[in-house]
């Protein structure tokens, strides 16, 4: 589509090609991301889950109806992340977007500019825009370590609860509805 524009398009301060090569580097790995391997991983996922749901209300459906009331709270730690993670992303693409175009406008003007002698000039500059979200990051970086910690300390707490009511069902009396061996507290887990 950028290529189709009329030419009084590109001297717009907005596409510039500065930003633009900057906002196609980051667009192409974008749509990468969206289409290529992702989309086998989702329908792999589903697929594995779906299985695996079936094993486990083979072997003791009650273990695996305490496994199904933890992963909503799996559900809402990893959005949690996500949120946090892809916030950040919106507000430094701006800056960096203006950071890419001082480096990109100093790369095609460098004989003009070591002529002119304002090499620091252009650096101060660049580093002006790239301050704020440098600032930025290292403050919401204790926000993304809690999300984080948090979101990876889920799955032990499952393995934990799973594993004390998996051993409690084991103590129960072979003709008891919750009684499960021990071997298929594994096979329901796994």
């Amino acid at each position: 589509a950028m290529l189709r524009q009329n030419i009084g398009w590109f001297d717009d301060e907005r596409n510039s090609s500065g930003h633009l090569t900057t906002r196609l580097s980051s667009d192409a790995g974008q749509v990468q991301g969206a289409t290529g391997s992702r989309l086998g991983t989702i329908v792999e996922m589903v697929t594995g889950l779906v299985m695996v749901l079936i094993i486990a209300f083979v072997y003791s459906w009650v273990l695996t109806l305490v496994i199904l009331g933890i992963i909503p709270l799996m559900i809402v730690a990893g959005l949690l992340q996500v949120k946090a993670l892809a916030g950040h992303a919106i507000n430094s693409k701006k800056a960096l977007e203006n950071a890419g175009k001082v480096a990109v406008d100093s790369f095609e003007n460098i004989r003009t500019i070591a002529a002119l002698g304002i090499e620091d000039t252009f650096l101060e500059k660049y580093r002006g825009l790239i301050w704020k979200p440098y600032r930025r990051s290292l403050l919401n970086s204790f926000v993304y370590g809690f999300t984080y910690g948090f979101a990876q300390s889920i799955p032990f707490l499952m393995f934990a609860i799973v594993f004390r009511f998996g051993a409690y069902q084991v103590t129960l009396d072979p003709g008891n509805i919750a009684f499960l061996e021990f071997q298929n507290v594994f096979r329901v887990f796994t």
